[in-house]
């Protein structure tokens, strides 16, 4: 028993979860195992008893956790919901809190991430001659509408529109690729023209360098 227990899923084993898959777990009434018809089942979906499975919350949208891999049945919902209305505490509740505590902990996490990413760039644009910079309008530009996007990414995380926060931070990222190339390309010009400010180079006159040679002969005559 224990080897067919380590053995890999044979077909019949394939098929079986296949059919569990797509007609559910209690699909074989006459099979007592394979009837589930008690909310505390460990194949129940405990979320899904709550109200809100995260599977299914965040289902095709980038935060997307794939199909529950427990059980979701109206049925067992029902009689979960009718022992709590008379009392009873199973802690399943706890139990979601903490799950969407952690995932919403990821989410920030990756936009703090995009954030942090793009006040970088922004620092190391500052380290540049700006003086050259402010002058290009094409980069003011970018200026304003990576600070508006920026604005209104923090707003949808706040109003928990993460997909769409998301989204924006994408987009300041692109804006703020797009911005360092121009930056690199107005430096670049605004060196092969010199620096701003510098004293030109100093050269020896011909006719300098006679008036000295003769001034130094006739001291020496003296």
């Amino acid at each position: 028993m224990g080897k067919w227990r380590d053995s890999k899923p044979s077909q019949m084993d394939s098929q079986r979860a296949l059919l569990d898959e797509l007609m559910g777990v209690n699909r074989n009434l006459d099979n007592e195992e394979g009837v589930v018809d008690d909310f505390k089942d460990e194949r129940v979906c405990k979320a899904y008893l709550c109200g809100l499975c995260p599977h299914d919350l965040f289902s095709n949208t980038k935060q997307d956790l794939g199909a529950c891999d427990y059980l979701h049945d109206e049925e067992l919902k029902r009689q979960y919901e009718a022992d709590v209305a008379k009392g009873e505490d199973y802690g399943y509740d706890k139990h979601l809190e903490s799950i969407l505590v952690n995932h919403i902990q990821e989410v920030d996490k990756k936009i703090s991430r995009s954030q942090r990413r793009l006040e970088e760039g922004g620092q190391g644009a500052m380290a540049m001659d700006t003086a050259s910079l402010r002058n290009n309008e094409e980069i003011m530009k970018m200026e304003v509408q990576m600070s508006e996007i920026m604005k209104n990414a923090e707003a949808k995380g706040e109003e928990g529109d993460v997909d769409e926060a998301q989204e924006l931070f994408e987009q300041a990222e692109e804006l703020q690729r797009t911005k360092a190339e121009l930056e690199a390309k107005a430096l670049q010009h605004h060196g092969s023209q010199g620096s701003v400010g510098s004293p030109p180079p100093r050269h020896i006159q011909p006719h300098c360098t006679r008036a000295g040679e003769r001034d130094s002969a006739e001291a020496a005559r003296v």
